[in-house]
């Protein structure tokens, strides 16, 4: 069920991603080869997991069923979040693995910024998520709780906005590039 209860941010990064999801989908279809549809396939997962809180809710559920323990910091529903990441990893790894082997060296080279873009996307996403969920423990009933939370926010969600930015500028360019036969493209 797709959850109507979406912050600002939330929405904005949908829009992101649907757009670097239809960009490099156009970029395949005009001859951007298997590794720009590597790329829309792992956007289109990123943007059903962030629409249906695909690893929050499985992380709750995995918490609850397998009666997972906290480690290092972290409560049970992020043990869980990161299985449930974990799962969904090795789908867009498996997906990314075929298209990097089938594309050619000029198209791998083109791609590799989406890659890096996408690299530190899952260091905003996953990595300062965890962070903050840290942070927020050792700060717990502290005076500054609240700024370090709105911070840890800001830090998580800035740092997605922007890198989606950057994704969607990269897609239209691939997308472009790919009707250009002399350059690379996705």
């Amino acid at each position: 069920m797709l959850d109507v209860d979406h912050s600002l941010p939330e929405i904005l990064l949908y829009g992101k991603w649907m757009a670097v999801l239809l960009l490099l989908a156009w970029a395949a279809r005009r001859g951007g080869g298997p590794l720009c549809t590597a790329l829309a396939v792992t956007f289109l997962i990123i943007l059903v997991d962030d629409g249906f809180r695909i690893h929050e809710r499985g992380g709750e559920v995995l918490s609850e069923a397998l009666r997972l323990e906290g480690v290092l910091g972290l409560r049970p529903r992020d043990v869980g979040e990161l299985i449930v990441w974990a799962g969904l990893g090795t789908a867009v790894l498996l997906n990314l693995t075929v298209g990097f082997a089938m594309a050619t060296p000029g198209e791998r080279l083109a791609a590799r910024p989406m890659l890096l873009t996408f690299a530190a996307l899952l260091v905003a996403g996953i990595g300062v998520d965890m962070a903050h969920v840290l942070v927020a423990g050792t700060v717990a009933n502290h005076p500054l709780e609240k700024p370090v939370n709105v911070l840890m926010v800001l830090l998580e969600d800035g740092a997605e906005l922007l890198l989606g930015t950057v994704a969607v500028w990269l897609a239209m360019r691939q997308g472009f590039a790919a009707s250009v036969p002399a350059q690379g493209h996705c």
